[in-house]
């Protein structure tokens, strides 16, 4: 709620404002006496007569001005409540986290924060009056900056990534939200952005994107056996791709990451060592 309005004082100047009134009235009872007692010849009329008109004069003159001072000390209020309030907006734009940019309806630029001196490189003088196309990198679409215009000049606010330019020459990226500021009368008369520094952002997505990458990279290095596979009923050798032929733990190896440990299946046992089996393998019904 904002602070109420000064009050109308009550000191010297209400003071004198009831006197004068006080010997108005005193006046005007006199001058009634007169006309009462029948005298309205003698210069006692005329004499109350001067008296109240230069009473209700002074009367009239002490509440007029008082009433200016009033109305005064009103105005010195709102125009020192106004100040305090653009003071405020000032310096909050001025010590803003982001960047902001004011343009005239043409695109000039009129003002930018310490912010965005700070992240461009160009200073105020510099930047005072050029376009915002000065930080254009070329690197952003013909297209996208129609529509960007297309938006804010039909009084829409447009939000979208720039990878522009600084003064160094050195690329770098921000979000930026532009909007139009109208008069009273719906008139554009300025735009406004305001932009916000993500090239740490967009480094973590490059990071994230290249660290997928790698593991996808991985994953399809992961030596796997599928498809159709030569072996000969012989010697069970298998053939590879290049014709040549080698031992199945070979081709295994080398396509996949197995690796083999030897010994005997009992039908092996019983064949190539009878005096070492146990009991005979059995034999499946045909």
């Amino acid at each position: 709620m904002p602070p109420a309005l000064p009050a109308e004082p009550s000191g010297p100047t209400a003071k004198w404002a009831f006197l004068g009134v006080f010997l108005a009235l005193a006046a005007v009872i006199f001058l009634l006496g007169l006309l009462y007692l029948g005298r309205t010849d003698t210069w006692l009329l005329r004499a109350s007569t001067i008296s109240i008109i230069s009473v209700m004069g002074l009367v009239v003159g002490v509440l007029w001005r008082q009433r200016e001072a009033h109305f005064l000390r009103e105005e010195l209020f709102l125009r020192k409540q106004a100040e305090d309030r653009i003071r405020k907006l000032t310096r909050a734009i001025d010590q803003s986290p982001v960047s902001i940019v004011i343009t005239d309806a043409q695109g000039n630029i009129e003002y930018v924060n310490p912010k965005f001196c700070a992240l461009t490189g160009y200073s105020f003088e510099e930047i005072r009056g050029q376009n915002p196309r000065v930080l254009k990198s070329g690197q952003m679409s013909t297209q996208a900056y129609r529509e960007l215009w297309t938006a804010i000049l039909a009084g829409r606010e447009w939000h979208g990534e720039f990878h522009n330019k600084k003064k160094s020459g050195e690329f770098y990226w921000e979000f930026a939200s532009i909007s139009a500021v109208k008069d009273d009368a719906g008139r554009i008369t300025h735009f406004v952005a305001v932009k916000e520094d993500i090239g740490e952002r967009k480094k973590a997505e490059a990071e994230r994107e290249l660290l997928i990458k790698s593991l996808e990279e991985a994953l399809a290095n992961v030596k796997t056996l599928s498809g159709l596979l030569p072996i000969c009923a012989g010697c069970k050798q298998i053939r590879d791709d290049k014709g040549f032929w080698s031992q199945v733990e070979t081709y295994v190896t080398a396509h996949s990451d197995a690796t083999f440990t030897h010994g005997l299946c009992p039908d092996c046992v019983c064949k190539h060592y009878p005096d070492l089996a146990d009991e005979p393998p059995p034999t499946l019904p045909l």
